[in-house]
């Protein structure tokens, strides 16, 4: 069964929170849309916005989500992809 944008967007954003070593108050997902296409895979636009208490600010991440649709097997991982991605940033590739 599907999430719900609202569910999604919870368990999101206490996902990058996790990920990222933040609150999980200090981050939260806005703008949460469904994109069309994506013939295999779910594609979701999305702001990540990074709370920042003792500046009084915030950072505001514009990204798309590529996600398997409920009940799909396959061939690829998801935590690959992410993996693949965290190691090209923390290497500074554009």
């Amino acid at each position: 069964m599907a999430l719900d944008p609202q569910e999604m967007g919870e368990q999101l954003a206490a996902f990058v929170a996790q990920q990222t070593g933040n609150p999980p108050d200090a981050v939260r997902i806005e703008g949460l849309t469904r994109l069309a296409g994506g013939a295999s895979r779910e594609l979701w636009s999305l702001d990540v916005v990074f709370s920042d208490e003792a500046q009084g600010g915030a950072e505001r991440l514009e990204a798309v989500l590529r996600r398997d649709p409920p009940g799909r097997t396959g061939e690829s991982d998801r935590r690959v992809e992410f993996e693949l991605l965290r190691l090209a940033r923390a290497r500074r590739v554009p």
